[in-house]
């Protein structure tokens, strides 16, 4: 079920359907992403939503608001409230402190 999500973070996940992807209830997911990972089913989602966009936002020249729907977040915002409380950074910030050039220096 981890790797399905990380796979495809855009897709419009909810805690059924990330229990039905692991063949438990919703209850015992819950119960198990606290005890194996220390977090909640959503906040390992955003964890993963953030990193598709961290990915993007290095690499590529798209808006903030096709990013946003590329990685999942319903919007700019959604995915600005994530980047902050997961890094601390806005992901316009984070765009401007670590977008690669795609110039290689030669050592």
């Amino acid at each position: 079920m981890l790797d399905t999500v990380a796979a495809d973070p855009a897709r419009p996940y909810d805690l059924a359907g990330l229990a039905a992807l692991a063949g438990v209830s919703a209850r015992h997911l819950g119960r198990l992403f606290r005890s194996e990972l220390g977090i909640t089913p959503a906040v390992y989602l955003d964890r993963v939503r953030v990193e598709a966009a961290q990915d993007l936002l290095e690499r590529g020249d798209d808006t903030l608001d096709v990013v946003a729907r590329r990685v999942g977040f319903g919007s700019p915002e959604t995915m600005r409230r994530a980047f902050v409380r997961e890094l601390g950074v806005t992901p316009g910030a984070y765009r401007s402190r670590f977008r690669t050039t795609g110039i290689n220096p030669t050592p």
